[in-house]
C-alpha cells in the first residue's frame, strides 16, 4: 500500500517538476564539438580508437549517478588515458561547463592548500603556546588546527565533478557517434 502510494505520488510529481524545469530529467545536453583537438592515428579506426571518450565510473556499486560516487571521462578505447572534466567538457563544445568545473576544481585545490598550510600552522603553534603557558595562542592553534582540516576537506569534496554522470554518459556516447561520422568509421566495424 505505501509502495502504490509512492508510486502514485511520484506519477505526480515528476510531470510537474518537469513542466517547471522546462522539460524532462532525461533532456540531452547539447554538444558542438569542432574536433580541433583529435590526434591524427594511422587511419580513421585508430583515430577514433585514439579520441574516443568513456566515462568511468568511480564508486562502491556500479549504479549511476549514485550519492557517493562520482565519475571522469577518459580518451582512448585501448589506451585510456585519464583527462580532466573542464578538457573533457570543452572537447565537447561545452565551454560553459568546461569554465565552471576548472572554477571549482580551482577553488578546491586553493582550500585544500589554505587548509593543509592552517592545519600545519595549528600542530606548531600549540606545543609552542602550551610551553610558553600562553592559552590563547593554544586555543588559537587549536582553532587553525580544526578549521584547517575542515577547510581541505570542504576543498576535497570540490575536486569531482558535480555534473550528473548519466548526463556526461550520454554526452560522450554522442560525442562518439559525431567523431565516427566525422572520421568516416563505419558504426558496423569493430568499435
Amino acid at each position: 500500500m505505501l509502495a502504490t502510494s509512492r508510486l502514485r505520488l511520484a506519477s505526480i510529481v515528476v510531470p510537474i517538476w518537469a513542466a517547471v524545469h522546462g522539460g524532462t530529467a532525461s533532456a540531452a545536453e547539447p554538444i558542438a564539438p569542432t574536433f580541433a583537438d583529435v590526434e591524427p592515428r594511422a587511419d580513421a579506426e585508430a583515430t577514433y580508437s585514439a579520441n574516443a571518450y568513456t566515462i568511468v565510473h568511480l564508486g562502491a556499486s556500479d549504479r549511476v549517478n549514485e550519492p557517493g560516487s562520482s565519475w571522469r571521462p577518459v580518451r582512448g578505447l585501448v589506451y585510456r588515458l585519464s583527462v580532466e572534466p573542464d578538457v573533457y567538457f570543452a572537447s565537447l563544445g561545452r565551454l560553459d561547463l568546461a569554465r565552471a568545473d576548472a572554477s571549482r576544481r580551482a577553488w578546491g585545490r586553493t582550500l585544500v592548500v589554505v587548509g593543509f598550510v592552517a592545519a600545519a600552522a595549528g600542530v606548531v603553534l600549540v606545543p609552542w603556546s602550551l610551553y610558553k603557558g600562553h592559552t590563547v595562542s593554544a586555543i588559537a592553534g587549536g582553532g587553525l588546527l580544526v578549521g584547517g582540516v575542515l577547510v581541505r576537506h570542504v576543498g576535497e569534496g570540490l575536486e569531482p565533478p558535480t555534473f550528473p554522470e548519466d548526463r556526461a554518459i550520454d554526452m560522450a556516447a554522442r560525442y562518439n557517434e559525431a567523431l565516427r561520422a566525422h572520421l568516416g568509421v563505419s558504426v558496423g566495424g569493430r568499435f
